[in-house]
């Protein structure tokens, strides 16, 4: 599993959790653990799902290369 995908999950389960709960953050025995914002973390999806996508892309030799021509040959 790739970095990408791995915080790809990370992030998703983040937000999972954060609409679920509605908890932004939480104190435990005086520590404190503060997620990232909504629009951070959409944010940060959006990266990820680029960055799967170019993966998955080169595994299957997808190009995204498109050549034209215009005139007569």
């Amino acid at each position: 599993m790739s970095h990408a995908t791995t915080m790809l999950a990370a992030i998703e389960a983040t937000l999972e959790s954060l609409a679920a709960n509605g908890v932004a953050s939480m104190t435990i025995n005086g520590r404190t653990i503060e997620y990232k914002s909504s629009k951070d973390l959409l944010e940060l999806r959006a990266k990820y799902l680029r960055e799967v996508k170019d993966e998955q892309d080169q595994a299957n030799e997808v190009s995204r290369i498109v050549r034209a021509q215009f005139g007569s040959v």
